[in-house]
């Protein structure tokens, strides 16, 4: 399995390889690009070069002018990039920069180099699984305005573009092969999402991928991203904006049959960002004043997390009788066979703080959707968790006033699933 990251240039790379020599196959798991001394970093796989002028939030992080990982700018002193490319690294060493807003690596000209004062690893990073492969690195200066910010992505983004079977794209200067050369132009390549089930299935990851991770990729191969795209964005366009939705981090190999690239989810660490970016975090959702900042509850066990495993939605449903709801009221023994509707409502006076909705318990798998103001549907709905199974949850942190509806659906069968709403003041 390979990182997906080079090691830097001649002197640096050595010391790399002793630091990372505990971590036993770290640097074959990864996706950095391999020492610019024995074959130069390489590019994206089953891609072609991406338009010049565009996405010109994403960055080329080097040592000594040569390339070794991406990056994303998430504000106008941030940069998102994969925690492995920072091992090694420390703040303020005058080799180390990020360069952003070019398209050619060699026409330095094209984009602005900034130093970095500051560089935040996740503290669950683990180097041995790459769990919580996310780092924030802080420039020595603001960017300037020409430099846009790339978006966070949100619940309905999740629930939409960026959802399993949906295309993303991942940008950056890796590989075209695992053995590939390198490239002077920033290349790009679209791949569908792949369900965390199917990525975890015997013939790809065999239980290795989390909900926080999301991976990206075809079941034949042919294209992926490779050594020299670490710390890179996979990202989607909804509506006319662009969202971050993963961090390069690893794959067995590039571009192998059934072995996908893992992503670090960038919304599973939306609040890691936010609360350490602040203010000079980049731009909201204008699209979603709902958007909860944490729709998981860390104090809940049965919490499904952020995973998004589901295939694209069915088919519309029929028309079917709604029920109502109170406030912390359980629907115990819902059953159906596969394609039942169960329809509800809930009432939610302004000035509340939250509303959460819940799916648990049982077997088979029935899928949670929920609308304000209409019926909510597999193709019209403002949240859907998409998961596996029965445990589903919504959570919206000061919900608009209304009527909010509630549809389940049984994407298989199921059995003695529960259902509550809670509305806290």
């Amino acid at each position: 399995m390979t990182t997906r990251l080079t090691q830097f240039a001649s002197t640096l790379s050595l010391l790399l390889v002793a630091q990372l020599s505990v971590a036993g196959d770290y640097l074959n798991k990864t996706r950095m690009a391999p020492d610019t001394t024995t074959g130069g970093t390489v590019k994206i796989v089953g891609g072609g070069p991406s338009t010049e002028g565009q996405q010109r939030w994403i960055t080329s992080l080097q040592y000594e002018g040569e390339h070794f990982c991406g990056g994303a700018v998430v504000g106008s002193e941030w940069i998102l990039t994969a925690a492995h490319c920072t091992v090694g690294e420390t703040a303020g060493d005058p080799g180390l920069s990020v360069w952003v807003g070019g398209h050619d690596l060699f026409l330095t000209d094209q984009g602005f180099r900034r130093d970095v004062v500051q560089i935040i690893v996740h503290s669950q990073y683990n180097d041995s699984t790459l769990e919580n492969d996310i780092a924030l690195l802080r420039l020595a200066s603001s960017l300037p305005d020409s430099i846009p910010t790339v978006l966070l992505p949100t619940m309905a983004v999740m629930s939409g573009a960026g959802a399993p079977n949906q295309p993303a794209t991942v940008s950056g200067w890796g590989a075209l092969s695992e053995n590939g050369g390198s490239p002077d132009q920033m290349h790009q390549v679209t791949l569908p999402i792949v369900t965390n089930s199917e990525c975890n299935s015997p013939s790809a990851y065999d239980g290795e991928i989390n909900s926080a991770q999301i991976c990206a990729g075809l079941a034949e191969g042919g294209k992926d991203s490779c050594y020299g795209d670490s710390g890179g964005p996979l990202w989607v366009t909804s509506g006319s904006s662009e969202y971050h939705i993963g961090v390069v981090s690893w794959g067995e190999g590039c571009a192998q049959p059934n072995k996908y690239g893992v992503y670090t989810r960038t919304y599973s660490h939306r609040d890691w960002i936010l609360d350490r970016i602040g203010s000079n975090g980049g731009p909201t959702d204008p699209t979603d004043p709902t958007d909860p900042t944490n729709p998981t509850d860390p104090t809940d066990p049965t919490d499904p997390g952020d995973s998004c495993p589901n295939p694209a939605p069915p088919d519309p449903l029929p028309p079917v009788a709604e029920n109502a709801l109170d406030t912390g009221e359980t629907i115990a023994g819902l059953s159906g066979a596969e394609g039942t509707v169960r329809q509800y409502y809930i009432d939610v006076p302004s000035g509340q703080s939250r509303l959460v909705i819940k799916t648990w318990s049982g077997s088979g798998d029935v899928d949670l959707y929920v609308a304000r103001g209409r019926e909510a549907s597999p193709d019209d709905h403002d949240y859907a968790p998409y998961l596996f199974g029965n445990t589903e949850k919504v959570r919206v942190n000061n919900p608009p006033a209304g009527r909010w509806h509630i549809t389940l659906h049984g994407y298989e069968a199921f059995n003695n699933v529960m259902l509550r709403a809670t509305i806290t003041p």
